[in-house]
């Protein structure tokens, strides 16, 4: 085996043991549950729950390819946490080679090599590569797509259009997965058409019109939707316009995890990651002023495009209609890995220098780790162990009433036996993002208010989270207080109250029945 395979064998399965800590122990998020619930009913019922019209869209806004793969990776593995969790850590290992692949050939070994360990390392990969959605598989297309077009660049007549078919259907893959993979994906195409224009590169340009529009082609049965779809996210969308602080600070996620950190934690996070960034620009601005490396610091130019244009791309299209999600930059991250890994591996770069650089992305890595793994608040709430407890004393006629959707989704997938509700979102509202059909996709229809959930049960358990509880009485937002009225008004009395770190359950009986 050739000593750059075993180097890369050594670094994946390093990969691999930093992404299975914890990848069955911890409760599926809502997110998560979402995907597994949706993706179990089959090819009908999701189309039914994505494209069925709604007022204001579409009922959902993700296309279907991931949803399809988990569902194909269940029918043959089964439907446990850590196996549908396992489907995604494949999934960022792949996208850690593709990267190798990528750096490989657009700079050196050293410099994929140390690409892909550092992307192996940081905890911002690690979540998503933990996460059953759909992120892991969005990097792998997006940083094949964007191989396959440097290959194309440099390919004889002969294996050219290969390489630019392979671009259009990575490309088209990658828009099936997450439809804001367009902002990378136009970035790449832009850098292309810049350096064929530049170099007269009359075969790339083709290749290039050809390679996008078979993307579009295949792309084609689903753009009919997108405009349902946009005017889903102009109506209902959580995501909010973002502010310079949210650029800078997307570049601090990368290098540490997506994941709250105490205040010591992301005060030496942001210290950390804005050493680490001015440092490596600075050794590349070096590189480029020498004539002895100018050339391969052209080529890490390129990864400084990829990791800061689509961000900037999707900032200033936010202002206009928020969609500024940092986690669909993912393949922009891996191109800041493979831009660290080449200033640390970089011969020309002084030796120090590099010393530093390598010992604050480990100092990034250990600290996104540690969030990572620590994590058990929301959105890793311990909703397994709640709905354990109460299945202990569940009684025939019991009701499980969850007040918002965030848990009810996890602990219908954690106790399908359970009779469970939740509440419906405020009409309208940024949060009311589960439409009716997506609910009937799931069979699992909200409840419009308290009386309608808990029907005539002589008991129910009452899941809340105790940060909404906290914001109900500090907004003054009357749903919570007006269940909690008609609840005594009804007869019930609080018999108990139990805590699962940020989540509380009460049980509510009528009275007489105690």
């Amino acid at each position: 085996m050739p000593r750059r395979a075993f180097v890369l064998l050594l670094i994946l399965g390093l990969a691999l043991l930093l992404r299975l800590p914890s990848l069955g122990q911890r409760s599926l998020w809502y997110d998560e549950a979402f995907a597994v619930l949706f993706a179990r009913q089959g090819l009908d019922a999701m189309l039914y729950g994505t494209l069925t019209p709604v007022l204001g869209g579409a009922a959902d806004i993700h296309p279907l390819l991931y949803y399809l793969s988990l569902n194909a990776w269940m029918s043959v593995f089964g439907q446990g946490v850590f196996v549908v969790r396992l489907w995604s850590v494949i999934l960022g290992l792949a996208s850690i080679a593709a990267l190798y692949a990528l750096l490989h050939d657009l700079l050196d070994e050293r410099a994929a090599l140390f690409g892909a360990l550092a992307t192996a390392l940081v905890g911002f990969h690690v979540h998503y590569s933990q996460e059953a959605r759909m992120y892991s598989l969005l990097a792998t297309l997006l940083i094949l797509t964007t191989w396959c077009a440097l290959r194309a660049w440099r390919a004889n007549d002969r294996a050219r259009w290969a390489w630019w078919s392979g671009f259009g259907g990575c490309a088209a893959l990658a828009m099936y997965t997450q439809q804001l993979a367009a902002f990378y994906l136009v970035v790449l195409g832009l850098i292309v058409l810049s350096l064929a224009l530049r170099y007269r590169r009359c075969d790339a340009l083709i290749g290039l019109v050809l390679g996008a529009g078979s993307a579009l082609l295949l792309y084609t049965p689903w753009i009919i939707h997108l405009p349902a779809q946009l005017d889903k996210v102009r109506s209902y969308y959580w995501v909010t316009q973002p502010t310079p602080a949210d650029f800078f600070q997307t570049l601090y996620l990368f290098l540490t995890v997506y994941a709250e950190l105490s205040a010591e934690g992301l005060l030496l996070g942001l210290m950390g990651s804005t050493a680490l960034l001015t440092l490596a620009l600075l050794t590349w601005l070096m590189a480029l002023r020498k004539p002895t490396s100018r050339r391969q610091a052209r080529s890490a130019g390129l990864l400084v495009a990829l990791w800061l244009g689509p961000m900037a791309l999707m900032w200033f299209v936010s202002q206009l209609q928020p969609v500024f999600l940092e986690r669909s930059l993912i393949a922009s991250a891996a191109m800041l890995y493979g831009f660290v890994g080449w200033s640390i591996s970089h011969a020309r770069t002084p030796r120090p220098l590099r010393v530093l650089m390598a010992l604050l992305f480990l100092g990034l890595s250990v600290l996104g780790l540690n969030a990572q793994y620590s994590l058990d608040t929301f959105p890793y709430s311990p909703v397994h162990r709640l709905i354990e407890d109460v299945r202990e004393d569940w009684r025939p006629g019991d009701r499980l009433i969850h007040v918002n959707k965030l848990s009810a989704l996890p602990g219908r997938y954690y106790g399908p036996d359970l009779d469970q509700h939740y509440l419906a979102d405020s009409l309208g509202a940024a949060e009311d993002t589960l439409a009716l059909p997506t609910q009937e996709a799931l069979s699992f229809l909200a409840d419009p208010d308290m009386p309608t959930a808990a029907g005539n049960a002589p008991r129910l358990w009452i899941v809340i989270y105790a940060r909404a509880e906290r914001e109900y009485a500090a907004t003054g937002r009357p749903e919570w207080a007006q269940a909690l009225a008609w609840l005594k008004q009804a007869g019930y009395e609080r018999t108990e109250t139990q805590v699962f770190n940020d989540l509380l359950l009460y049980r509510y009986e009528r009275e007489g029945q105690a």
